[in-house]
């Protein structure tokens, strides 16, 4: 279960009664008077739900017939873009009232002039020279001969486009989101427009912002002048009417976490809240912890992801709990690991009762609270969270619990964490090295959601160092709940990236390669046909590239309905074996260890260019002088290079093999190779050097081969 977070867009999905707090802000805009430009202001923490509200009131306004537009200015880089993209909203929604029919022209023309006024020029230095804005142009271009000769000020025009627009039956409503998400400068050229620039007659801006986070940005101007409330005083000087969004109480916070736990735990078919203590530990930590309903979604996010991971081996209880502790009082969670020592019981032979202990104790306790904040994370509350989790811990107070062995027998039973094999299983699986947090997994998710294949394989790459195998159970975990086309886009990417390919399938212990995920699940793509024809022309490994086509052809030929696409798929075959068969670009040898190449020759033998094939590689043993690289691709699928013992090669080279590696290379030749190479590579099984160990194996075992063939013949 994957709480994607997405802001809510009808009135039936709002579970905080927001409807209300929209419906007041949409009666406000309703009975304004005045045709001066407003800028209302949403003001929240992240998380908040300012983009759900913004969503509703949008929907509430247009129900009453006024003309929305949504402005994004984090999508444009520099003050003169943002300029003209909002003018271009302005002229669209000046569109909408027929009133302004024969006036939206001069409007047009009008804000282009007014543009030309106050356009920041854009200067672009680059190997080509300098490169200007059309706007620029305008301001740059002949300027002081251009402005001497105008008839209009720019008051005069700006005054002209009031005029038209105050002839709007209704005022224009521009939602700008996220402005929290620009920079210092980015912030005081968005304020500037709306304030200064495009203060316009009936139009009303609907800002939506953190204004803590804004309010700190901006006071960077005024760190000189030892003004610390700068940015805030800014912001009152732009915002006409701020409205904090309404406060969720403790309760309505809790609820929602009990609502979307509820949800997970019946499609596991478990019940969280049978524990007494639980729901109370959990109540602490969502009363103490918990902000925002996207703070609640990052918890089922996390949890799902490792409930995925850790199956049933930890207690699914303590595991919401650590989770929260993890993600939202990192202090107290370091904490915890810190002390482990003081966490287990390390008596077990008496029964269940308390042993007085030393008054070191209440130090020990008193020590681990020294590095956290107890204004911002209660005392009483984390004591009584890690005693939850750890009942047998001598952290607090100057007694230690001690667990009979059948309380020890219910812990195991329950997977509880206060046995420390079960911590030690919870920390395996959160605190590698390498890992990414949730947030971090998300925006992968989001990341391909929302942009074009080719940058989303150039960010995958960037992901070399990251733990592998979680970012791969992360995204399979994630497929139920992504669009089809993002599902589309990611089995592409698992097919063709490196940074999924880069594992051979054989490496997979615990489950099957991103790859073959793919071809155990192309039913479930309703584009079948354009998947796999854009899948391998995207493929720009040659080599992957084939064996995409050996995987394709396997998975389509098992269903009759496909052999169409099947045709065109060998039709692509036949037009790319021939760049195969230039050997040094196509580096089919270099890497022997790659079943691939196995399946690529295969393909090659199918489609009836085994004899050329044969005499390129002839061709190249002799110019190259590598035999061995070309026999081990050859013979790949019995000389990979893994954990297995070494007599496995030597069981599995039977004569079928060498009678393979006969029929691409002639035997005079590979005699004369071999025996070249003999005295290098022994027959030695107790080297530490696998490649030799292999080299020596098939070189000797295929000499005995062929004397005791020759001995038949």
């Amino acid at each position: 279960m994957i709480e994607i977070d997405k802001p809510i867009i009808k009135e039936a999905d709002d579970q905080f009664s927001r409807v209300d707090y929209v419906n007041s802000i949409a009666n406000h805009i309703k009975n304004n008077k005045t045709k001066d430009c407003t800028i209302i202001g949403i003001n929240g923490a992240w998380g908040t739900g300012k983009t759900s509200i913004l969503n509703l009131l949008k929907k509430e306004l247009q129900k009453q017939f006024f003309y929305t537009e949504e402005f994004n200015p984090w999508r444009y880089k520099s003050e003169s873009q943002m300029l003209i993209k909002l003018f271009e909203k302005i002229h669209l929604g000046s569109k909408s009232d027929k009133k302004l029919k024969d006036s939206v022209k001069e409007l047009g023309k009008c804000l282009l002039e007014y543009g030309e006024f106050v356009a920041v020029p854009e200067i672009k230095i680059g190997p080509f020279g300098v490169d200007f804005s059309n706007v620029a142009k305008g301001i740059t271009k002949g300027i002081g001969k251009k402005l001497s000769k105008r008839k209009h000020t720019l008051e005069d025009v700006k005054e002209r486009i009031n005029v038209i627009l105050s002839d709007l039956a209704l005022p224009l409503i521009i939602f700008v989101d996220d402005i929290d998400r620009l920079d210092n400068t980015e912030i005081r050229q968005l304020f500037k427009l709306l304030k200064l620039t495009a203060d316009f007659n009936n139009l009303i801006y609907i800002v939506a912002f953190d204004d803590e986070v804004v309010s700190n940005v901006l006071n960077a101007d005024y760190l000189g002048s030892g003004d610390l409330n700068g940015g805030k005083e800014f912001l009152e000087k732009i915002i006409n009417i701020p409205l904090p969004i309404p406060h969720l109480s403790n309760h309505h916070r809790h609820m929602f976490l009990i609502n979307r736990l509820s949800e997970f735990s019946s499609k596991l078919k478990i019940n969280l809240f049978d524990d007494y203590e639980f729901n109370g530990r959990l109540r602490d930590c969502s009363f103490m912890l918990l902000k925002t309903p996207r703070d609640v979604k990052r918890v089922i996010n996390s949890i799902s992801f490792l409930r995925e991971c850790l199956k049933q081996e930890v207690s699914i209880n303590d595991l919401i709990i650590l989770e929260i502790l993890r993600l939202y009082a990192p202090e107290v969670f370091r904490q915890i690991i810190k002390f482990q020592d003081y966490l287990f019981n390390k008596t077990l032979e008496q029964p269940f009762k308390f042993l007085d202990s030393s008054s070191s104790t209440t130090e020990t306790g008193d020590y681990f609270f020294s590095f956290i904040d107890t204004v911002r994370y209660k005392k009483t509350e984390i004591i009584s969270i890690i005693s939850y989790l750890f009942p047998s811990n001598t952290l607090f107070g100057s007694r230690q619990l001690l667990l009979s062995q059948q309380r020890i027998k219910n812990l195991s039973a329950q997977n509880r964490v206060a046995l420390k094999t079960n911590f030690d299983r919870y920390l395996k699986i959160g605190l590698l090295e390498n890992e990414l947090s949730t947030e971090d997994l998300d925006s992968i998710i989001h990341g391909i959601e929302t942009s074009i294949l080719e940058k989303s394989l150039i960010e995958v790459e960037k992901l070399s160092d990251v733990n592998f195998n979680q970012i791969f159970e992360y995204l399979k975990i994630s497929e139920d709940s992504i669009s089809e086309d993002t599902k589309y886009k990611l089995y592409q990417i698992y097919c063709i990236s490196d940074y999924f390919n880069r594992i051979n399938e054989f490496d997979f212990i615990f489950g099957m390669s991103p790859i073959h995920h793919v071809f155990k699940n192309l039913g479930s793509l309703s584009k079948l046909d354009s998947f796999v024809k854009e899948t391998i022309d995207n493929c720009a490994h040659l080599l992957r590239k084939f064996y995409l086509i050996v995987q394709f052809k396997e998975a389509l030929e098992l269903e009759p309905k496909n052999q169409e696409i099947l045709n065109s798929v060998e039709k692509v075959a036949l037009e790319e074996i021939e760049n195969i068969f230039d050997l040094e670009r196509s580096l089919i040898f270099e890497n022997p260890d790659d079943n691939k190449c196995h399946d690529i020759i295969n393909l090659i033998f199918q489609y009836g260019q085994d004899k050329m094939f044969c005499e390129r590689v002839l061709n190249y043993i002799q110019a190259k002088g590598n035999v061995l690289k070309v026999a081990r691709s050859i013979l790949n699928k019995v000389t990979k290079i893994s954990h297995k013992p070494v007599v496995y090669y030597d069981d599995e080279l039977s004569d079928s093999y060498f009678l393979r590696l006969e029929k691409i290379i002639d035997r005079e030749v590979l005699v004369g190779k071999f025996n070249e190479l003999k005295e290098m590579y022994p027959l030695n099984y107790t080297l530490t050097d696998e490649v030799t160990k292999i080299n020596g194996i098939i070189i000797h075992k295929y000499l005995d081969y062929v004397e005791r063939t020759q001995m038949i013949d």
